[in-house]
């Protein structure tokens, strides 16, 4: 766990982002953050966390890049309704 102003931040910023918030995480590092989330997620709200990441920059141009979506968005909501079992009436 990473002190939140190293992130850029201050405690007291994401504090009152989370209506006084008494917890406050800030994470740089995946593996951390994924062994304390269960914690935190079962433990009384409010929580603000705070998750630096490290985009993922291509520099092609756009028809050039491997396509990385295999279903249409259409094709994801039935996929998601039929999972959750939900008709598309309700």
């Amino acid at each position: 766990m990473t002190p939140l102003s190293r992130l850029g931040l201050p405690a007291t910023r994401s504090r009152q982002s989370c209506y006084a918030c008494p917890r406050a995480y800030a994470y740089d590092n995946l593996e951390t953050f994924s062994i304390n989330i269960e914690r935190i997620l079962f433990d009384p709200g409010p929580v603000f966390v705070a998750l630096k990441v490290n985009p993922d920059i291509e520099n092609k141009p756009i028809g050039s890049r491997v396509k990385w979506r295999k279903r249409s968005q259409g094709q994801v909501v039935m996929d998601l309704q039929k999972e959750l079992g939900i008709t598309a009436g309700e």
